[in-house]
């Protein structure tokens, strides 16, 4: 884990595949969490097309999981986790 701007970066191996995970200070997930968001990122095609330009944010993308709903940005191996909201 490493500090990036407020937000702490996590490496994750899902699935064979590589990502970077980056959420704020005040944003805790469980490796469940993670696993499944990574699964319902992939179902929507979050990781399909990488944007020409890196500079650009991605597609938000919301996810549902039971007892919680995220909001990600997701590009390329990058997931950044915006927003969790319990219930």
């Amino acid at each position: 884990m490493t500090d990036t701007d407020g937000f702490e970066e996590y490496r994750i191996i899902h699935k064979d595949k590589h990502y970077r995970l980056l959420a704020p200070h005040d944003i805790d997930m469980t490796f469940v969490e993670v696993r499944a968001m990574l699964d319902q990122l992939q179902r929507q095609g979050a990781f399909a097309a990488i944007p020409e330009d890196d500079s650009e944010p991605g597609t938000l993308f919301t996810c549902h999981l039971p007892g919680v709903t995220f909001e990600v940005d997701a590009c390329g191996e990058d997931v950044v986790v915006f927003r969790r909201t319990d219930g």
